[in-house]
């Protein structure tokens, strides 16, 4: 600790006679303090001396103003059940941030390429990928850190988007937040406290046998396709999963088709799916030694093409070749926990979407949809 080596000097200034203190400063200097009588340089020199043992040099060369600042400080944090340390360590982590400065823009791509660094799958990158960029085009001039809660609920809230979509958006955000926190570019995540939207779900949208029958022979000589509707109508395979199947993940002859999953799947373990009579009578003629299974190029056209000779393109969801099966299956197994493994889902989740939506005998007919009866429209011939 620096020693206060002072005492109380006699000096003159202009012919006056005054007594002189000087004070250590944080620059090493020294500052100087002149009374007009001796007992008064002396008082405050004590006071220094008291200060430099209990608070040290910086404690004796605080000036007048520091201490103000530091009271008015004191006084302002109060309220809040703060000292002064405190409140700067709250505040600290914010001025990091805005030094920061990273645009959202910036934030989005750098988000993108750590996504993609760890394996996570195309489709799952190209979805975040939309949302965000369509964020970060309407905010191109702004930083992470600068975002309120406020602000990302009234961007969510203009989305001309239903309420799943929104909550979807909202899970999106979230991530992008959290990564900023993560590497310092904010202090909060915005979107924690937003509510998320009451979805109101009617029952799923499923096919009735007869509509399955005129899919299938809607896809003609797309192979492919048929592959895909016939995988999705009697295994109830996500379409994410059954555009990674290849064709040794299906064993005809075993009665299975081996589903991994990626890292961003719903569902984290690996599930054997069992390939039923009107399943395997489908795939059987379209069998390859190898290769992907689903189409790899141009699905939307080919699978609205399909559609639309089917007559099924004006009234489509999305989900409802394995909203179908879900249906059908638990109709057709009664055993909740049997067909949630199959299609890997929860067995709440099942019960809550799918229970008795069909009859056993609807069932029935769904899983008796083969070539035969939807007019021969595939070579049996291997």
């Amino acid at each position: 600790m620096q020693k206060l080596k002072l005492a109380v000097t006699k000096t003159k200034v202009r012919g006056k006679t005054n007594w002189c203190v000087r004070v250590p400063s944080l620059d090493g200097k020294r500052t100087r303090r002149f009374f007009d009588s001796k007992q008064a340089a002396e008082t405050f020199l004590q006071l220094k001396k008291t200060e430099q043992v209990n608070y040290g040099v910086r404690g004796v060369s605080l000036t007048e103003q520091a201490r103000a600042d530091f009271l008015w400080c004191e006084a302002q944090l109060k309220p809040y059940g703060m000292n002064v340390r405190q409140g700067i360590e709250t505040l600290l982590p914010q001025l990091r941030a805005r030094e920061h400065g990273l645009s959202v823009v910036d934030a989005v791509q750098r988000l993108i390429s750590s996504k993609r660094a760890v394996g996570v799958s195309g489709r799952h990158l190209y979805t975040i990928e939309n949302r965000l960029t369509r964020f970060a085009a309407e905010h191109p001039e702004r930083t992470l850190a600068s975002f309120t809660l406020r602000d990302i609920e009234q961007w969510l809230n203009v989305l001309p988007i239903g309420a799943q979509s929104v909550n979807h958006y909202k899970a999106t955000l979230h991530s992008l937040f959290a990564y900023g926190l993560k590497i310092g570019a904010c202090v909060a995540n915005p979107v924690s406290g937003i509510d998320s939207r009451k979805v109101v779900r009617s029952a799923p949208s499923i096919l009735t046998p007869a509509q399955l029958s005129a899919l299938l022979t809607g896809c003609g000589d797309d192979t492919e396709m048929l592959a895909f509707v016939a995988v999705a109508a009697f295994a109830g395979l996500r379409r994410a999963e059954i555009e990674r199947l290849q064709w040794g993940d299906v064993n005809l002859a075993r009665g299975f088709i081996t589903v991994t999953p990626l890292s961003d799947t719903k569902v984290k373990n690996r599930r054997l799916v069992p390939v039923c009579a009107a399943l395997r009578d489908w795939l059987a003629p379209l069998v390859k030694t190898a290769g992907p299974l689903a189409p790899k190029t141009n699905f939307r056209r080919r699978f609205d093409d399909a559609r639309k000779a089917a007559g099924l393109f004006d009234e489509w969801d999305g989900n409802e070749l394995r909203h179908s099966f879900a249906s059908y299956r638990l109709a057709e197994t009664q055993k909740t926990e049997q067909t949630a493994k199959e299609i890997g889902n929860s067995k709440d989740t099942l019960e809550k979407h799918y229970m008795a939506l069909v009859t056993p005998d609807d069932a029935a007919a769904w899983f008796a949809v083969k070539p035969s009866a939807a007019g021969n429209v595939v070579a049996m011939a291997a």
